[in-house]
């Protein structure tokens, strides 16, 4: 993987994905407590946890995460019930939940029958080696906010797209 190919695509995504979630009333959650300082974690989610309102009071949250070792993403999605969690007898209140405390969510590929995460992996072996360039990391991640309508019908309707995966943790 090219060095800068994890920084372009981190560009795009803060150019493409983040504003088209703002759109769409997602707001940046502060982090907070041990979260704050845990370095891997904020590697593999820079941006935290977007959430909005969900109707009886709950969270619908979007996490952007990236690929440990590729320029990579995928998008978990879940919703958090107003009341929080109970994990381990310990309450979590609703603004600390991140998605993969929840026992069911989902999580947008870009084939989700074979987990693949949206990258570039396909451009890049069809240039023969030529390096991807912004334009390209731009596009890819414009095909990806193209698919936020599965997101909204997932917590609108509980209907899951097609790029979508259910994860049940239970």
């Amino acid at each position: 993987m090219p060095k800068g190919s994890r920084q372009m695509l981190r560009v795009a995504l803060t150019s493409h994905l983040l504003p088209a979630l703002s759109q769409r009333g997602f707001e940046l959650a502060p982090w907070t407590g041990e979260d704050s300082k845990d370095r891997e974690l904020r590697s593999s989610f820079p941006w935290g946890r977007h959430r909005r309102a969900h109707p009886g009071g709950g969270l619908e949250l979007v996490e952007v995460q990236l690929d440990k070792r590729d320029a990579a993403f995928r998008l978990n999605l879940g919703i958090v019930p107003a009341e929080g969690l109970v994990r381990a007898g310990v309450q979590i209140p609703r603004d600390e939940v991140w998605v993969h405390y929840l026992d069911v969510y989902y999580t947008l590929y870009r084939w989700p029958r074979f987990r693949k995460w949206f990258s570039l992996w396909l451009i890049a072996r069809q240039s023969g080696g030529t390096e991807a360039g912004q334009a390209d990391y731009d596009a890819l991640v414009a095909r990806v906010v193209e698919l936020l309508p599965e997101v909204d019908l997932l917590f609108s309707q509980n209907t899951r797209g097609s790029h979508m995966r259910k994860v049940d943790a239970r």
